[in-house]
């Protein structure tokens, strides 16, 4: 494995622990942080993959764009609805009323947050399962 893919794996493990520590929250107050760290390690993920694969891609946190350039290499088996739910959850400013809103405005309910969980954990399998196998 490259170094690199190293530096984003580590990083990526690192929102997945943050995550892992959170799953059972049923803090609503909770909700947009937990949803960023899934967003953050789908990105990092997806961004190792690429790495990996020597795919060069422009600094971004678009997770559809990052996706598709993925797609030209292997299709993942992914529910690209709630990858674009979760793209939309990327903190581009640090105001309060931008931090962890779904495009809406609104925090994601517990169950929105609970499938963003369990998504960025699927993409944590399968990237390890292309890559580290």
């Amino acid at each position: 494995m490259k170094n690199e893919t190293k530096n984003w794996l580590y990083y990526a493990n690192n929102d997945i622990h943050m995550i892992s520590n959170n799953i059972n929250t049923d803090d609503p107050e909770a909700t947009g942080a937990i949803a960023v760290f899934c967003q953050q390690a789908v990105e990092k993920y997806f961004k190792a993959y690429l790495v990996e694969h020597s795919v060069d891609f422009p600094k971004t946190h678009d997770l559809l764009n990052l996706y598709n350039k993925i797609k030209a290499i292997k299709s993942w088996d992914i529910d690209e609805t709630i990858l674009a739910s979760l793209n939309g959850l990327y903190i581009k400013t640090r105001y309060p009323s931008d931090i962890g809103a779904m495009p809406s405005g609104n925090m994601p309910t517990l169950d929105e947050t609970k499938g963003f969980i369990d998504f960025a954990k699927k993409i944590e399998s399968i990237f390890k399962e292309e890559i580290l196998l």
